[in-house]
This record gives C-alpha cells, structure tokens and sequence, in this order.
C-alpha cells in the first residue's frame, strides 16, 4: 500500500455531533495507520478542541461563510502550500463550496471526495450544484438507498459513487467492566424494569416527545413497569422551547420516576449496559450509528420503517420497525419486545459478530486505502 500521498480533511463545522465526530475519528484511525493526514477546521471550534485531545496534526482558520468567501480561501490557499495535500476528503455539505473552490484554485491536480453524512432533501440539479459536483472526484455514502438517492436528486455520475459504511471503534465500544446492575444505578433505574432507550440531540425531528407520549398512554393504562433513558442535549443555537415542552410533559403526567434524562457520556457502554432496547423514532435516520452500536452490543433496535435504520436492520429483524406516523403501532412494537425479548435478544446477539466485522474501523479504513489507491 501506498501512503505517500498526503491527505488533508476539511471540516468547519462549529458544531460536535455525529458527523463530527465520525470524521475526528477517521482521521485519527487514519493517522494510526501511517497516512500522513490533516485536519483543517475552525478556530477555536470543538473540532479542533477534540483533534488537539486526540493528538490529530491540526491547522485551523476562522470560520468562513457558507459562499465564496474569497478571502478565508486565499488563508486557505496558503495553508494548502505548506501541507501540499493530495486528497481532500470534506464530511459537511456546508463546506462544499470552499472545497471546490479549494481545488480550483489550488491547481496541482488536487482529488476532492465528498463523505454524505445527510440525506439529500431536494433535487440539486441547477448551475450552482452542477458546477460543485463536477469538481467532486468521489462521492462516498454509507448505505445503498443513499446512492439511489443521490443518482434521483443529483447529476452525480455513478462511476463516482463508492458505499463506504461509517464504522465504529468495535474494541473501544466492548472494553468495559460495567455490568446492567452498576449501569442501573449510574442512572438511578430499578434492575427489574424494562427500559428503552435513545441516544440523540433533544430536537423535534429526533421525536423524544412521540416515544414520552407513547410511553405515558402503555403505563397509564396498565401496570407495565416501562422506563426511558434518554441520552442528549437541546440542539445548539436553536432554543429550548422543545426540550422545555418535554420536561413540562413529563412533570405534568407525573412520568418523574419512568423518564431519566442525562446529558451524553463519554463512556457509551454504561448505555447500553443499562437498556434492555434501543429506539430510534427518528422519522427518516439518515445512518443511524446508534442501531449499529446497539446491534454490536446485541441489544434490540425499535425504528422506524424508512431510512437508515430500515437498511441495517434488514441484515437482523425487521419486525420491530413501525410506521412513524402511528404511536399505536409503536406502542404495538414495544410491548412485543417485551413480551417476546428473550426471542428477540437471541437474534440481535447472534447479529452481534457479523455488525462487529461490518462495521469496524479497520473495514473502513481498508475500503478508504482502496479508493485512495483508485485516485
């Protein structure tokens, strides 16, 4: 294997969820693995926080607008003659534009591939998106409805498309000492109860309040001893109004003992060492990085029957998906997991092996050499 050339990773978003995240690491794996990588973000961003933490070699600018901001770019340009990079891999939609104009004016024969972490809502055929595309040398998705996708929305030729799954660090993500009893108490849940859980940004579109309200009708109703777990916090620059509209749910409905909300950990195992189910009601998951990790840890995944997390889950069960736009039909999901866990359990353990391979940071990383190879 070659790895002379030299890559550099544009990434200047100000935010840290998952997008971000998956691209530190990537580089970091990268890096782990003799590739003499960049990391090229924004000033005082948490990208850049967490890549100095991870010992990722960093250059950094201020933060440019979204469009043709010629003068972040000369700054660019000239960081770009010291790093001489031969491959420049962008993760953010919103950074398209400066790496296109990156590569155009950079003018040494510089490969631009482009790793889709969104789905694309809308037709982009116009002049503009035209113009950006034809700049894009590989267009990387991680699932194939993905690819689909970006054929129907984008002039994206399908020579350059590549399915890449986002992996996870599978040896990390197992090493841990915590047990369901200690995992329980970190989150001050009873042992005996039934818990789902979801690991998510407290945002509309995640839909926390459909899973609450769902969980209020199953225990308000009967004696099922239902808990959920939710992991996260409000959407950064958005409000609170949502996460302010949930606690006011729960107080009124007197859900105090059956909902625990706790901000994320940097230690994910205690997580899903403490639920007995995963649930992503997200009404379209672009990926769904939590279904996999779960899968890995054999606990059973509840999601919705549409995106990401309907294409993983085909390799498993799909008889736990649900409409998104039917709480009964969630309410429905729940209570045959429950009632049928030991069954479902079994499957999603079995599946444990295969997600570990499929999703391992080391198939990630090997499918990346191959393409690098092809540039």
């Amino acid at each position: 294997m070659n790895k002379r050339k030299k890559l550099l990773f544009l990434l200047l978003s100000s935010s840290y969820g998952g997008l971000e995240i998956h691209s530190v690491d990537f580089c970091k794996w990268m890096s782990e693995r003799g590739w003499n990588i960049n990391l090229l973000c924004a000033t005082g961003s948490a990208v850049m926080s967490n890549a100095v933490e991870k010992k990722i070699k960093i250059y950094n600018i201020e933060k440019p607008k979204k469009y043709f901001d010629i003068n972040k770019v000369r700054k660019a340009l000239k960081l770009l003659e010291t790093i001489k990079p031969d491959i420049l891999f962008v993760s953010d939609n919103n950074d398209l534009n400066f790496a296109v104009l990156l590569k155009k004016f950079y003018n040494s024969g510089l490969k631009l591939v482009y790793i889709l972490h969104m789905q694309i809502g809308v037709s982009k055929k116009d002049l503009y998106h035209r113009f950006i595309f034809r700049n894009i040398d590989k267009w990387v998705v991680p699932l194939q409805y993905l690819k689909l996708q970006t054929l129907q929305r984008t002039t994206i030729e399908e020579k350059k498309i590549e399915i890449i799954r986002h992996s996870s660090d599978v040896e990390k993500l197992l090493n841990t000492q915590v047990d369901k009893t200690e995992a329980r108490k970190i989150f001050n849940l009873p042992y005996e109860g039934f818990v789902i859980g979801m690991n998510a940004r407290i945002d509309r579109q995640k839909n926390q309040h459909i899973v609450i309200e769902t969980l209020y009708k199953i225990i308000s109703g009967s004696d099922k001893k239902i808990f959920f777990l939710m992991l996260g916090r409000p959407t950064m620059n958005e409000g609170k109004e949502y996460y302010d509209y949930i606690i006011n749910f729960i107080r009124e409905k007197k859900l105090d003992n059956y909902v625990v909300i706790k901000d994320y950990l940097e230690d994910i195992s205690c997580f899903y060492k403490a639920i007995d189910a995963l649930i992503v009601p997200t009404r379209t998951e672009t990926y769904g990085q939590n279904t996999i990790e779960a899968v890995i840890y054999g606990v059973p995944v509840i999601g919705t029957d549409s995106g990401g997390t309907k294409e993983i889950l085909q390799d498993v069960d799909s008889t736990l998906l649900y409409n998104p736009e039917n709480k009964d039909d969630l309410s429905g999901k729940i209570l045959l997991l429950q009632d049928k866990y030991d069954y479902y359990k079994e499957k999603f353990l079995k599946a444990s092996k295969y997600f570990s391979d499929l999703y391992s940071k080391e198939r990630e990383c090997a499918n990346y050499e191959e393409l690098i190879e092809k540039l």
